[in-house]
């Protein structure tokens, strides 16, 4: 009579044993997750920064930022991205605590090797190979560091010269001065931006040292034509990318941000007006004669010759801004693909434009998650040889002269980046479209779909529920209303 009631009693401890350690159990995962919240608030905060800083859309650091916050288990969390700072709110639990996060961006580079080792640790983090404060250290560490050596990154800033002066039509011999010319405003630039100068400033010494570059050529060979090494100059240094990364934010809905990058872009692109228009008048009172400022019309060369070069701007671009190994040779076979469909269509205006976005926003979310360099990386490097950047400065320095011929030509250079842009972001949504059955969670990290601004976590799951597809269960679980 005794054993079955021992035995039964000591079930009955023995489950209860097993609750309360059950209990234990869940309540410490749930401590762990609590403290590892404002560890994940930094990192979502330090990543967004860091993104923002190297030349990434609004919509995909508020994607990012919000995947880092769902999978950290937080409560609805308001993010907001500005120009110049990311800012996360994360509104309190019942009886917890409000947290917020500003994470300011005092200088702005176009750094995509940052950019792609960025996603690369939150792609890691999601996928919890890391932890938060695994992440935090490690994209923290990347504000400092050099993903490639400086020596590739100053050689490459002049074969980008080199190649850009092939584009528009240059004698090896003038080729050979836009690579000094590139090479010396990339060092002095990058000493200059490591002091703290404007940039409006920054964009002057670029603009005087071109034209100082060519005035060199100039008394060393008075018959050659130098216009090509300051068109060369303003392809690497001028803000077109900027131009066109706004455009892109505008017309998917961030217009203050949009609005705001391409007032950047201008005003650099006074600096640069300023600079090579002091350096001429300068040139003008030494006696220098054959200078010619106003020459930007393209001189093509060989259809091969100029589909190479292309690609040996992008890949020595590439190089420049610090790109992964993987990137590189990937970008460059994109640029050429681009700028080949343009040449094919030459004669359409700014059709051809268009058609050339396209198809490099397509090959680029083709291959963006399979050599993990997030699209936007790829297609920044790749559209280089398509810039507006000349049409940008022609039509400035013409409204110092001519007011009307220079808004005409400021329209036009808007008109291309409009193009450009419009172009670039269709190609990769067609792609992210069709292959999305195909796709993983984090592939959105590489190649992202169109995205409303959203500001919280909820109105993020309400986005995707109208689109089909399910959220994230961090994100449904937490930031579903409570009662």
């Amino acid at each position: 009579m005794d054993g079955p009631a021992i035995s039964r009693n000591a079930a009955r401890r023995l489950r209860r044993r097993q609750e309360s350690r059950l209990q234990a159990a869940a309540a410490d995962a749930v401590r762990t997750v609590r403290a590892e919240r404002p560890q994940a608030l930094d990192l979502a905060a330090e990543a967004g920064s860091l993104l923002l800083s190297n030349g990434a859309a609004a919509a995909e650091i508020v994607d990012t930022v919000m995947d880092i916050c769902a999978s950290a288990g937080l409560p609805d969390v308001n993010v907001v991205v500005t120009y110049d700072q990311v800012t996360l709110a994360v509104q309190p639990e019942a009886g917890g605590e409000a947290h917020a996060r500003i994470a300011a961006v005092r200088s702005r580079a176009y750094n995509f090797g940052r950019y792609a080792t960025t996603v690369a640790v939150v792609r890691r983090y999601l996928r919890d190979e890391i932890t938060a404060g695994q992440a935090l250290a490690e994209v923290r560490g990347l504000r400092t560091a050099r993903l490639q050596p400086l020596w590739v990154t100053r050689v490459a800033a002049g074969v980008t010269g080199f190649s850009a002066g092939i584009v528009f039509g240059a004698s090896p011999y003038v080729a050979v001065l836009a690579f000094v010319a590139v090479l010396f405003s990339d060092w002095l630039g990058g000493i200059l931006t490591g002091r703290r100068w404007p940039g409006f400033f920054v964009q002057m010494v670029v603009g005087a040292i071109a034209v100082g570059v060519a005035v060199v050529g100039l008394r060393i060979d008075p018959e050659v034509d130098v216009s090509a090494v300051i068109v060369a100059v303003i392809i690497v240094a001028l803000a077109g990318m900027t131009v066109t990364g706004a455009v892109q934010d505008a017309i998917t809905g961030w217009y203050l941000t949009g609005s705001v990058r391409v007032f950047e872009a201008l005003i650099k692109s006074l600096g640069l007006v300023v600079g090579i228009k002091a350096a001429v008048m300068v040139a003008d009172r030494i006696g220098v004669e054959g200078l010619v400022l106003y020459d930007f019309t393209e001189r093509p060369l060989d259809p091969t010759l100029m589909v190479l070069a292309s690609g040996v701007l992008v890949l020595s671009f590439s190089l420049t801004t610090q790109m992964p190994w993987r990137g590189v040779a990937t970008s460059a076979a994109i640029g050429m693909g681009g700028y080949l469909t343009h040449s094919l269509m030459t004669g359409t205006g700014v059709w051809a434009s268009g058609v050339a976005a396209v198809v490099v926003g397509v090959l680029a979310a083709s291959l963006a998650r399979w050599v993990r360099i997030p699209v936007s990386a790829l297609t920044n490097a790749a559209v280089l040889p398509l810039l507006p950047g000349v049409a940008l400065f022609q039509g400035l320095i013409t409204t110092t002269d001519y007011v009307v011929a220079g808004i005409t030509g400021l329209a036009t250079a808007m008109t291309i980046a409009l193009t450009l842009a419009v172009g670039m972001t269709l190609g990769g949504h067609l792609v992210a479209v069709l292959t999305e059955r195909w796709r993983d969670h984090d592939d959105r990290l590489y190649v992202p779909y169109f995205s409303e601004p959203v500001a919280t976590l909820r109105e993020r799951d309400a986005f995707l529920s109208r689109r089909g597809r399910p959220s994230d269960d961090a994100a449904e679980d937490e930031s579903a209303p409570s009662g």
